[in-house]
């Protein structure tokens, strides 16, 4: 194994999480003047409900995208099918950044904007699960929490950039200049940073494992790897659909809803919350490593079930402290709710891809992660404010979290720890 490509490849591969993440976060962070510009209402909730509408939208593309370039993963290499994802990111960046307003040219831009989500969503879909799987087959045996866990701080690290930018713009310029211009500088970063990226990708080399299995199976191939997975490893989906999607929920209540809430019911400022937010993905990333190290050593079980629990018993009075706590409180709790979902998180993306055999692993992961991530992630902020719209009660997202980490830890203490995995030998 040549460790000096090994390390280009983990660093390389790695850059194209923050690259995803970035882009992703971007349509979240610029939601208050993007609900402006494409959808003018007078009641500004309904303006956000719609904004998220249109993230949902991107989102249910994710499944298609994880099924059909987790395919060309298994058949065609991974590398392959990571810079096949990244042409088609930096595609809706372009778009939107390009994109006319609601006044130039009325529905259309809401049309042109909902495209420019699909194509995001579809490419989104195969490029996380990839890098996972890149990262895993390039790490050594005793290091793939830590390695993997890489993943986890670089798309962290895409967050930060995203609003960090946002939060930039937002103090030099005034909400209409960010209206009318602001935001579409942001989206044109987005898709130069994506240009560079695929020349990054062009010069990694292809997973030692996946290499090794295409010499050990010759013409033998899987035609339909991902039938495969479903004949043989309905269980592993079945982890892989629930982790994710409990995580989904965990994470967008926080990175997306949260934030917008802070601005819309309790009427702070879009740059304090802005720096709460980049506290929370510091903390998140700045720790991720620890995590992955951790569950090398302790196993990846433990790492999942202990979060799960404390987010469990403490995610009502964190809410409480996001409705009646002062800043310096809800930085607190938020720095806290961090620690937990990075924790859980990096021990799950190890999990997951150690689960399946090597002819299999990308369609496996990628086809129930992004189902899963569809259906319960992308629509945990849409939910989370339609549960405060209904009850009339700001700690309502609470009561989600808590009934998701009861039902996610009945399952899990049923999952194998994948620690010592068969599938991989080397």
């Amino acid at each position: 194994m040549n460790t000096v490509t090994d390390k280009k490849a983990i660093g390389f591969t790695a850059f194209g999480a923050c690259l995803e993440w970035f882009e992703f976060t971007l349509y979240a962070f610029t939601a208050p003047y993007l609900s402006v510009v494409f959808f003018p209402h007078d009641d500004k909730m309904v303006g956000l409900i719609l904004v998220f509408g249109v993230f949902a939208a991107g989102y249910l593309m994710r499944p298609l995208g994880g099924i059909i370039i987790g395919h060309i993963g298994d058949k065609k290499g991974r590398n392959y099918a990571l810079k096949l994802s990244i042409i088609l990111m930096s595609l809706p960046m372009l778009i939107t950044a390009l994109s006319p307003t609601f006044e130039q040219v009325g529905a259309l831009a809401v049309v042109i904007l909902v495209f420019a989500r699909m194509i995001q969503g579809f490419s989104v879909g195969g490029e996380y699960t990839g890098v996972l799987v890149m990262l895993i087959e390039h790490a050594p045996k005793k290091h793939r929490g830590l390695i993997t866990s890489l993943a986890t701080v670089s798309s962290s690290v895409g967050v930060l950039l995203s609003s960090m930018i946002v939060a930039i713009l937002a103090h030099f310029f005034t909400f209409d200049q960010m209206v009318e211009w602001g935001w579409r500088a942001t989206f044109m970063v987005g898709f130069v940073l994506a240009i560079i990226s695929f020349y990054m990708q062009k010069s990694v080399s292809e997973s030692p494992m996946y290499i090794q299995y295409r010499k050990e199976s010759g013409a033998k191939k899987e035609m339909f790897p991902l039938l495969q997975t479903w004949r043989y490893h309905k269980k592993e989906l079945m982890y892989v659909f629930v982790l994710t999607g409990y995580l989904g929920i965990a994470y967008y209540i926080m990175a997306a809803y949260l934030p917008n809430s802070l601005i819309t019911l309790r009427n702070m400022d879009e740059s304090t919350v802005l720096w709460i937010t980049t506290f929370f993905s510091a903390v998140y990333a700045i720790t991720a490593p620890l995590w992955g190290y951790l569950s090398d050593r302790l196993g990846r079980k433990v790492m999942i079930v202990i979060p799960t629990i404390i987010l469990m018993l403490t995610a009502y009075p964190l809410f409480n402290i996001f409705t009646n706590g002062t800043f310096i409180l809800i930085m607190m709790a938020q720095g806290f709710l961090a620690l937990l979902i990075s924790a859980a998180t990096c021990a799950f993306q190890v999990a997951i891809n150690e689960l399946f055999p090597t002819d299999t692993r990308y369609s496996g992961v990628s086809a129930s992660y992004n189902i899963s991530n569809a259906l319960l992630g992308g629509t945990a902020p849409v939910i989370a404010a339609l549960f405060v719209a209904q009850t009339g009660n700001d700690l309502a997202p609470a009561y989600y979290l808590i009934i998701a980490s009861f039902v996610t830890l009945l399952l899990i203490f049923k999952m194998p720890e994948t620690k010592d995995s068969k599938h991989f030998h080397h």
